[in-house]
């Protein structure tokens, strides 16, 4: 119980810092032929971030276009051209709500009171689920795929098929780890507490209670001699 107690104290404090840490890692990268030419973190995906516009930005496109050369109106150039006027990504609002519960997790660390076990595991099983709903709904998301319609049309000009891909990257995945740790970690406390453990209050009223025992016993004894006397 006394290490259980440490851990539980410990725990959600580097959890939920990391967590915030990695919204500001790349949540999901686009490649091209395996190299990668875009990163977003968690948090420019939630406010909302340009795709095409930190695609035309990379060296790899840039090369790729001097290359081409006279092929300036490709389809690539006719696609990130439209996309700097209607395909600029919309904000994803569903991340800011890990983002904030990491924030009030964090905070209530550093509270005591008798009910943060549960608490947090609120907490992290919100934030899991919501980034679990986020990569599910990025899956099949317009952005997507635009990126795979781009990749569409430069496989008719020969050089391959499939060649602009999308992934969600380590930080979001590590992310979603972390929170479902806090949350399993704080429903085995609660599942232990109540079958083979005690809480705090109950440890507390453990310590008094021998006292007390002590103080009946002794009155006992008091009046067992006065009856003794009045005999």
């Amino acid at each position: 119980m006394k290490y259980l107690k440490i851990i539980s104290d410990i725990l959600p404090i580097p959890s939920y810092s990391v967590i915030l840490i990695c919204f500001f890692f790349p949540f999901m990268t686009i490649s091209c032929g395996g190299n990668e030419i875009a990163s977003m973190s968690g948090f420019e995906i939630a406010k909302g971030t340009d795709f095409k516009k930190k695609m035309n930005e990379s060296e790899f496109v840039k090369n790729y276009k001097e290359k081409l050369g006279s092929m300036d109106a490709s389809p690539m150039d006719e696609q990130t051209s439209d996309a700097d006027e209607s395909q600029k990504s919309k904000p994803v609002r569903l991340l800011f709500i890990p983002f904030f519960l990491a924030i009030l997790g964090l905070i209530i660390s550093f509270i005591k009171f008798k009910r943060r076990a549960v608490v947090h595991i609120i907490l992290s099983i919100l934030g899991f689920l919501c980034l679990l709903f986020f990569g599910i709904v990025f899956q099949n998301s317009d952005e997507l795929n635009s990126i795979n319609s781009l990749g569409s049309r430069l496989s008719s000009t020969g050089l391959g098929e499939d060649m602009l891909t999308i992934k969600l990257k380590n930080a979001y995945y590590f992310s979603c780890v972390l929170f479902s740790i806090v949350f399993s970690f704080y429903a085995f406390e609660l599942y232990y507490r109540k079958n083979f453990g005690t809480t705090n209050d109950d440890d507390e009223a453990n310590i008094s209670q021998p006292n007390g025992s002590a103080k009946s016993q002794s009155e006992r004894v008091e009046e067992a001699i006065k009856i003794l006397e009045n005999l």
